[in-house]
């Protein structure tokens, strides 16, 4: 500030009674560091009064420009920095103790962090809170065992869990229609929602994936099972339905409603055949491709087929075929089938021990016992 003329009369007095015997009792009285004063001279002394109230103060000056006054910092113990005179000459040293230094700018709204642990410095953070309370950060946040890194949330503690746990009948829900195990690739499975279905696909949805369990239960809404499938010494051993369960079938496959067609349990070691209700329904055949007569023949998978030729016929093959088998053999030509005779495959036991002469269109009849294929029934037409 500039020294008034009343400051400058109180420090005149000052400087006179200095160069008496004794001074006056002056209470201190603060300037700042760099004080401007004009000059002020007495009559018949040409020296610059502005040195000898230098002098006074205990302040140094500079001696070129003679224009400010400043503490003199030998006046401070270490760690303190002169920030004002006082009247009676010694420095006002000050140790910052209670000041807090930010930077000369800073982001609005952003966090301030401290740069050190002397609690004397801030500076701007990646974080900012808005008055509206949305609080903003770029890079990482740690909380207490959880970090949220990017779009990455994971566990910091040893095999640490991840758990989300909602409150009384709150549910977890998510948006995403591919929940992706393990990792996006094809080596890992995924879960798929279509519609109110969920599909098993791989992580890239690239493929339909696999389900390996140990076994599995069905329920219905009263908790009975009613499908299971179970292991046993290290694989699946049985698929069980609960009785009066149908496996059923019918032209939309998820509308049991529909089904018209079943199998359902008749009793102890029986198997009916339905109509996907309470009816019953019929065990269709079917009929398998031609077979070329010759001394051994095989027959396909089927209950009926025309063998044709004229080549007599001493076995069938019973590959695949279990006890109490039973199909039909229908001729389109003369040829002859023998009666227990040995080939390569299963001999034939005709009726009367004797061989069937067949003729175009006639029809044999047999089932097989385990060990050889057994007339039931014949017709010559």
């Amino acid at each position: 500030m500039k020294l008034t003329a009343g400051v400058l009369a109180f420090l005149l007095a000052a400087s006179l009674s200095a160069q008496s015997s004794t001074k006056p009792n002056l209470s201190p009285v603060t300037v700042p560091a760099t004080t401007d004063i004009v000059s002020v001279r007495q009559s018949g002394d040409t020296r610059d009064k502005r040195e000898t109230l230098a002098q006074i103060l205990g302040l140094t000056h500079n001696a070129t420009t003679a224009t400010s006054l400043a503490a003199d910092p030998a006046d401070c113990a270490d760690n303190f920095v002169a920030t004002g005179i006082q009247a009676d000459g010694t420095a006002v040293c000050d140790d910052f103790s209670s000041v807090v230094f930010g930077p000369a700018s800073s982001t609005a709204d952003a966090l301030a962090v401290y740069t050190n642990t002397t609690g004397k410095a801030i500076r701007n953070s990646a974080a900012t809170l808005t008055t509206g309370g949305v609080f903003s950060l770029t890079g990482q946040l740690n909380l207490d065992n959880l970090r949220l890194d990017g779009n990455t949330i994971s566990s910091q503690d040893a095999n640490g869990d991840i758990v989300a746990s909602p409150n009384g009948t709150g549910k977890l829900r998510t948006t995403a229609t591919l929940f992706q195990l393990g990792g996006s690739t094809s080596s890992f499975p995924a879960l798929k929602q279509n519609n109110a279905n969920i599909q098993l696909r791989s992580a890239d949805d690239s493929a339909y994936g696999q389900l390996f369990v140990l076994g599995w239960e069905a329920r219905n809404g009263g908790g009975q099972t009613i499908i299971g499938a179970y292991a046993g010494g290290g694989g699946f051993d049985a698929l069980a339905l609960a009785s009066g369960i149908q496996l059923k079938w019918g032209s939309t496959p998820t509308d049991t409603g529909s089904a018209d067609t079943g199998l359902a349990r008749g009793s102890a070691g029986r198997v009916k055949v339905t109509d996907g209700s309470s009816g019953v329904g019929a065990l269709l055949g079917s009929k398998g491709a031609d077979i070329a007569s010759a001394n051994d023949i095989t027959l396909g998978n089927a209950n009926y087929f025309v063998v044709t030729g004229t080549t007599q016929i001493n076995t069938i093959a019973a590959t695949n075929w279990t006890a109490g088998s039973c199909i039909v053999l229908q001729f389109s030509g003369s040829l002859t089938v023998k009666n227990a005779t040995a080939g390569a495959g299963a001999q034939l036991k005709l009726a009367g021990s004797a061989d069937f002469s067949a003729t175009a269109d006639d029809t044999l009849s047999i089932c097989y016992d385990g060990s050889t294929w057994r007339e039931t029934a014949r017709t010559a037409i």
